[in-house]
């Protein structure tokens, strides 16, 4: 990875190649939107800009083929990559991404444009033959509520993708210019105490009559990322050895739903709090 974000960063064209080579290969395109938001943070909107038109020519073939994901990621970390380098802040760059990736997500479903019909219309195939209600004791999904289910999906893959794109440049960027640094910025990640309120509120509140219902699930993902972080943090300040962060892995893993809702209740609570700071403080009285 390190010599891929080494070639990447030797020139424009270098830049470009990767980025466009990238957003040919399966399972790893979304790479092509890393190179482009690496490009932006280290040498500015208007270099990203010129990687970006390249790797939205692979990503334009995706979305005629019906990958609905490839063409706004692009565009959605290309822009939070710009927010980042102005404010040199994760946290606000993530919040920005995600109100865009809704945005985009909202246009998508809203218009039924043609990759996220094609999904609607796969996934109304597979349960025609599939009863997975029955097979996996889910509950019953009525026809006109598929829609609805199928936007989340695609609005929590979108979010999901792109958080994970971002978080890989500004990986990059510390490895090459600033070893160590991204580390220490992302075991301090927090959300301010109102925007983590709202986005709980929001998850557990919204209904299918709900203007954001077609995005709700991708309010779960900053408060998710967040609680990575929290665990990060809190495991390098209270000096716990790296099997607990393997437990916590392994225990999300296995346990789920269990492990997402005090996650969460503790994002909810150190943004109110801080805990990773009061220990520390702790730590050195």
């Amino acid at each position: 990875m390190r010599a891929l974000a080494e070639y990447a960063m030797r020139d424009r064209r270098s830049a470009a190649l990767v980025a466009l080579l990238l957003g040919m290969v399966p399972l790893v395109s979304w790479l092509s939107a890393s190179v482009v938001a690496l490009v932006a943070l280290r040498r500015g909107p208007a270099e990203g800009f010129i990687v970006a038109l390249w790797a939205l020519i692979p990503a334009g073939y995706l979305w005629y083929i019906g990958d609905g994901v490839a063409l706004p990621l692009i565009v959605v970390v290309f822009i939070s990559s710009v927010v980042l380098r102005s404010t040199v802040s994760l946290v606000n760059a993530m919040l920005a991404q995600q109100v865009i990736a809704a945005i985009a997500a909202l246009l998508v479903v809203k218009l039924n444009l043609a990759p996220f019909a094609k999904l609607l219309d796969l996934m109304e195939q597979l349960a025609e033959k599939v009863d997975l209600a029955k097979q996996f004791n889910l509950p019953v999904i009525e026809p006109q509520q598929y829609e609805l289910v199928v936007a989340n999906f695609y609005s929590f893959s979108l979010a999901s993708t792109a958080i994970l794109a971002l978080l890989v440049a500004r990986w990059w960027q510390a490895l090459l210019y600033n070893p160590g640094g991204f580390r220490q910025e992302f075991h301090q990640l927090k959300l301010p105490a109102a925007v983590a309120a709202v986005l709980v509120l929001g998850v557990v509140t919204a209904s299918a009559e709900s203007l954001i219902a077609p995005v709700t699930m991708l309010l779960t993902v900053p408060l998710t990322v967040v609680g990575i972080a929290l665990v990060h943090g809190l495991i390098k300040v209270l000096g716990m050895s790296r099997r607990s962060l393997t437990a916590f892995y392994v225990a999300t893993f296995v346990l789920g739903p269990y492990i997402y809702l005090p996650l969460v209740m503790a994002v909810l609570a150190d943004s109110f709090f801080d805990f990773r700071n009061r220990f520390r403080k702790d730590s050195q009285d």
